[in-house]
């Protein structure tokens, strides 16, 4: 319920270039969405409960976009030690997300930020004392590093390149450590935006530029490459006197965005999270044919006697004919079945979590309904109990696991990835 003596956490609105609101705290609570000049001038009062964090802001803004792409970067000055609160935060709310200010160097192996239900991370390093960037990418967005570039190695930058329906997007997400050197920086990424273009219409650069829009150098190369900033609210706050816009997302196509948001997580040392919603629906991942026996019926001595019947009327043996006649006795004692399961499967998922889940998102939709102290305990409850049984549920089932069955690095984090979230 409200508090009016508390400070909350809100989300205030404006509609202008993408669409841009901010998360930030107000006192009393509730927040306007005011239209911009071009749009009519009408009020929303949004009701924003006090224990609104980060995560539930973000948990709101994919609910409302379930099937669109949501794309953040957030400048986290030290990935080691605040990858677990991050992973927290955004998982299944985020997308394609951009670390920059990692401070990893080789000896942080890449399969310790393993996200389940994302791709490989993506990942550019420079030392443990500074600088370094890390892309997260969802599956299903069809996510691959584009290598063909030739950034010096002076330029922290990674080029990606995703798939929406019929567009193909390139994504660069950089980090430009020193302020003075914007023009050095924009000017080699400039380069390689020229060469990219004949193949990519639509372009996005997002990440810490360490320079204003307001300044020359930005003001040129937005100009150059038609260019618009999402962001238009302060995101660095190492002076609070004086706080600076300087996290962008840079666009040629702002109006396929939309939401562009600024959210303060408490991960960051001064800077602001950068989100935006791209308006495309991207498809999700095609359900997978899983064939599996069925042993439940089976007999082993009757299964082993037709074994002995059959081969004892051979006057030969080949490995050939066993096989044929093992496969066959085996389909009549243990029949091959199909089941369908979803494309972003869990191997650890089973019967009571989905039936525990599903519990937990019916309360937790009577909550957002009718917020009640008694729904928010019955939410609260039911998630902590939920939280609780897929750690009992994910342990168990690697605890298990037959190592004998990986035969590559590759098919062993294919598997195990989950078990580092």
């Amino acid at each position: 319920m409200f508090n009016p003596s508390r400070e909350q956490h809100v989300l205030s609105y404006q509609i202008g270039p993408g669409n841009n609101f901010e998360a930030s705290s107000v006192e009393n609570g509730v927040t306007s969405v005011e239209q911009g000049a071009n749009a009519k001038s009408e009020n929303a009062i949004i009701d924003i409960n006090s224990d609104d964090d980060p995560k539930t802001l973000l948990q709101k803004l994919k609910a409302r976009n379930r099937d669109r792409p949501i794309i953040a970067h957030l400048n986290i000055n030290f990935l080691e030690s605040k990858f677990d609160p991050l992973k927290l935060m955004i998982k299944d709310n985020v997308d394609i997300l951009l670390i920059s200010e990692t401070k990893l160097d080789d000896s942080f192996p890449s399969g310790q930020f393993f996200l389940d239900g994302y791709e490989e991370p993506v990942r550019l390093d420079r030392n443990h004392n500074g600088g370094g960037i890390l892309f997260f990418i969802r599956e299903g967005l069809h996510g691959k590093e584009v290598k063909s570039h030739k950034l010096p190695n002076d330029i922290e930058a990674k080029f990606i390149e995703i798939k929406i329906r019929n567009s193909k997007w390139l994504i660069l997400g950089g980090y430009n450590p020193h302020k003075e050197k914007i023009a050095y920086f924009l000017n080699k990424i400039g380069k390689e935006i020229d060469r990219f273009l004949p193949k990519y219409e639509n372009i996005m650069l997002l990440g810490d530029f360490n320079s204003e829009m307001s300044e020359n150098e930005m003001k040129e190369f937005c100009e150059t490459y038609s260019l618009t900033n999402l962001i238009t609210e302060p995101t660095c706050f190492k002076s609070t006197e004086n706080p600076s816009s300087i996290d962008v997302i840079l666009t040629n196509k702002p109006n396929v965005f939309e939401n562009s948001i600024t959210l303060t997580t408490g991960l960051s040392d001064h800077h602001k999270m950068t989100v935006t919603v791209m308006k495309k629906y991207f498809k999700k991942l095609e359900p997978m044919i899983t064939v599996y026996r069925d042993y439940k019926s089976m007999d082993d001595t009757k299964f082993r006697d037709e074994i002995r019947n059959r081969l004892e009327d051979l006057e030969s043996l080949t490995v050939d004919k066993f096989k044929n006649i093992f496969n066959e006795v085996l389909d009549n004692h243990a029949p091959q079945k199909q089941k369908v399961v979803r494309g972003n499967n869990a191997p650890f998922m089973n019967k009571i979590l989905s039936k525990e889940f599903m519990k937990r998102a019916r309360l937790k939709n009577s909550f957002y309904k009718n917020p009640t102290p008694e729904n928010k305990a019955l939410y609260k409850k039911q998630r902590n109990y939920c939280a609780n049984l897929l750690k009992r549920e994910k342990k168990k089932y690697y605890n298990n696991l037959d190592l004998k069955i990986f035969d590559s690095n590759k098919k062993f984090w294919q598997k195990n990835k989950a078990s580092v979230f």
